[in-house]
């Protein structure tokens, strides 16, 4: 048996990474203002925050950037995928190479009669 490996895709760990980041993001989009409320509710305002104040106002653009980001990763992964697939059949001779500049025989006219 032969060990035939390739080299892993690095889109595949790239698009890993940002959907971790989405998830997290969508986890703060919604628990942060709820953890807020409550803590208005208790009597205890929290302590002013640029991070918090930026997630209230932008969350919604961050995600749809992750979200482009998540779709650019997966076509590009799968884009490399189905090259190295491709090679990998030329190479082994699955694929039968193009036929360049052959003229193409066409058929005679049918006379009327």
């Amino acid at each position: 048996m032969r060990d035939t490996t390739e080299p892993r895709n690095p889109f595949y760990f790239l698009l890993m990474l940002v959907c971790l980041i989405f998830a997290a993001t969508c986890l703060a989009y919604v628990v942060v203002p709820w953890l807020e409320d409550k803590a208005a509710e208790a009597g205890q305002e929290p302590p002013p925050s640029a991070w918090r104040e930026s997630l209230r106002h932008e969350g919604g653009t961050w995600l749809l950037g992750e979200v482009a980001l998540i779709a650019f990763f997966a076509i590009c992964g799968m884009g490399l995928d189905r090259v190295r697939s491709l090679r990998k059949e030329r190479q082994t001779g699955t694929i039968p190479p193009p036929k360049i500049n052959e003229p193409s025989q066409s058929p005679p006219a049918a006379s009327g009669g």
